[in-house]
């Protein structure tokens, strides 16, 4: 139980980069625990349907590659949600200096050195703050530790992890503070008016995406929602919550409020509601959970915060626990089936941004077709379109557009890639094709292997085609 832990704070090194192989090394270290434990809370149980309505999203995602990813990160959560539990049950803090030991890289935890956005490292520092009030730490050194970090998150500018570590204690135990809450909150907002009216405006879309997709649009597909000419790189809905409802759909919102409701008179009992409500409070303001580290740290936090006022004499046995070993299993082999599909997808790209088409599907060749990954077709289809340009055979063009067309989920007019991939079917320009796959392209965060390829034109590819092409 204590090995997963050291994923805490081994976070500084990779698991604050959102990137399947931080997932799937996860998962493998937290194999044995998963698979072999047999004294497992039977108040885990209620995760499971959780994850059962996200696999069940997914498999009708459009975006299935995107979507499991997810899913795995969900199971992760569940290991951790685990762990919380048993080490509230045990009353035995001292495990919980190993995540800790994340405090020594304060040095490291400043935006500027990791080149990110000052909330994603600031994040993390607040959940290890939280977590730090939790564990047995002498007071002096809470102070004294709590003092550094909260000097790293001012540093790094992040008003929404302050807000997070304050809200739930000032909320479950210091409410006279309120009204400095609440001025903290409109300096913020009026000091950062950019970042929180695209925050609203993020909510607004959110729930388009939810009117649009009611039953699930699938998790990580926002980005080709938001894909229209307001959003022309954004990615996700800067709000971890409002992510989860909009690509979750009416399902998984019914599984997380059982879950919610389940466990929430609990943890408003015991010692440690304050730490729960500051973790609710900052997926509800900022989008850190769906980076691993984050993820892991709250759900340890929110399992700790659950077990405190709970029995923990249950465990699970029989059907239970092989369910939860089965789905354990299933989703630490697709880790290596999704791991495996997007490093033949990775040397494909380098052949394609190199102006060799053919090896380039000779490794996309390779994956299986599942999950399905759009941006793998788009891939193919920019391949075929080169290969096409040298043959002329009608066949590879037809083969291209049709990958090209399942590669866009949303087919509207204000869609970059749609209105490309119109163009080049009315007018066979394969420069459009191309363009249209790009976008899809772009909008997956293969942006670096673009930039190359426009650095070095006489070894690449021309992507470029059509009068409205744009970088």
């Amino acid at each position: 139980m204590v090995i997963p832990l050291f994923l805490i704070p081994a976070a500084v090194f990779f698991t604050f980069f959102y990137n399947l192989w931080a997932i799937v090394v996860s998962l493998v270290v937290c194999s044995y625990f998963a698979l072999r434990e047999k004294n497992i809370p039977d108040e885990a149980f209620y995760f499971i349907p959780v994850i059962f309505a996200g696999i069940f999203v997914s498999v009708l995602s459009k975006a299935q590659f995107d979507s499991f990813t997810f899913i795995l990160q969900m199971m992760l959560y569940a290991v951790f949600f685990i762990i919380g539990l048993k080490i509230s049950f045990s009353k035995n803090k001292s495990m919980l200096l190993v995540p800790l030991s994340g405090f020594l890289f304060l040095p490291f935890l400043s935006c500027s050195f990791f080149n990110y956005n000052p909330n994603i490292v600031s994040s993390y520092i607040a959940l290890l703050i939280l977590l730090l009030w939790m564990s047995g730490v002498q007071k002096s050194f809470k102070y004294a530790l709590s003092f550094l970090g909260l000097y790293f998150i001012v540093v790094n500018g992040s008003y929404i992890a302050l807000f997070s570590v304050f809200s739930g204690w000032i909320f479950t135990e210091k409410k006279k503070f309120l009204p400095f809450l609440i001025l903290f909150s409109a300096a913020a907002v009026i000091f950062n008016l950019h970042s929180a009216s695209e925050r609203i405006l993020w909510f607004y879309e959110a729930a388009k995406i939810l009117f649009f997709k009611p039953f699930g649009a699938g998790f990580f597909s926002a980005k080709y929602y938001l894909a229209g000419k307001s959003f022309p790189a954004t990615l996700f809905l800067h709000s971890f919550f409002a992510q989860y409802v909009a690509e979750g759909g009416l399902l998984c919102i019914i599984a997380a409020v059982i879950f919610l409701a389940h466990f929430w008179e609990r943890i408003r009992r015991g010692p440690y509601a304050y730490a729960a409500l500051s973790v609710l409070v900052l997926g509800a303001l900022d989008l850190s959970y769906y980076y691993p580290a984050q993820g892991m740290t709250a759900s340890l936090i929110l399992g700790i915060s659950a077990g405190a006022s709970v029995d923990g004499k249950r465990v699970m046995t029989g059907i239970k626990l092989k369910l939860w070993r089965l789905l354990f299993a299933c989703c630490l082999i697709l880790s290596l089936v999704m791991f495996y599909n997007s490093r033949n997808f990775a040397v494909g790209n380098y052949f394609l941004f190199r102006g060799n088409p053919e090896k380039a599907l000779q490794s996309y060749d390779k994956t299986f077709r599942f999950p399905k990954e759009p941006a793998l077709s788009s891939a193919r289809a920019a391949a075929l379109s080169f290969i096409y340009d040298k043959n002329r055979k009608s066949e590879i063009l037809e083969k291209s557009f049709a990958l090209q067309n399942e590669a866009i989920i949303v087919k509207r007019a204000d869609s970059p890639a749609f209105s490309d991939y119109l163009a080049s079917r009315r007018t066979g320009d394969t420069g459009k094709l191309r363009n249209s796959c790009r976008r899809v392209l772009y909008i997956n965060g293969i942006v670096e292997l673009v930039k190359s390829e426009e650095k070095t034109p006489s070894q690449s590819p021309p992507w470029k085609g059509g009068e409205d092409s744009e970088e």
